[in-house]
């Protein structure tokens, strides 16, 4: 049976306004398992499913229909955001000038350096590293340009634990990676 379109919207609403209370895109896996049992458990949620689904179908509707959503919308920034995010980040004009999926290459104004940017969450800054360092080795217009290299983590206005986004930034800086978290 198809679930109404207000009642849908009332489950992503609840389960959104859940996730945002219990900071979801900061969970590891062992606490996204209990979010999802809770959620299940919540009459509110899995028991409004199951008027609509079969038992066993509620946990894979949750989080494939409403927390991939949830989580996709967190991590989406606008190119115009990340644009003036990054010129605020070092008191300098920038406009893009290539993008590829979640890899942004900007064109600092005053410098003339090139800046490569992919955006992620801190859970997987590793993979915004990897696409941009593959990025720059797959790009020739790239090579011996004088560039700089930023991630930009989205947390989606959760704040990181405390101390980490301190000791992520150190640490890229020491490779030449910049870091603004949003």
């Amino acid at each position: 049976m198809r679930i109404p379109d207000p009642v849908r919207n009332e489950l992503i609403e609840r389960v959104f306004r859940i996730a945002d209370d219990e900071g979801y895109m900061l969970n590891n896996r062992v606490e996204n398992t209990r979010f999802m049992d809770r959620l299940v458990a919540d009459p509110e949620v899995g028991g409004v499913l199951l008027r609509f689904m079969e038992e066993e179908k509620v946990r894979t509707y949750i989080k494939d229909g409403i927390l991939n959503q949830y989580t996709k919308s967190k991590r989406t920034v606008t190119k115009e955001g990340l644009r003036a995010a990054i010129c605020d980040f070092y008191n300098e004009d920038c406009a893009l000038i290539g993008q590829k999926n979640d890899v942004y290459v900007f064109r600092m104004t005053q410098t003339g350096k090139t800046l490569v940017v992919a955006t992620g969450t801190f859970v997987k800054w590793e993979t915004a590293l990897r696409k941009v360092l593959l990025h720059i080795g797959a790009t020739p217009l790239l090579q011996g340009l004088e560039m700089k290299k930023m991630l930009v983590i989205l947390t989606g206005g959760v704040p990181l634990p405390a101390g980490d986004e301190e000791i992520l930034q150190r640490s890229l800086l020491q490779i030449g990676v910049d870091v603004l978290v949003l």
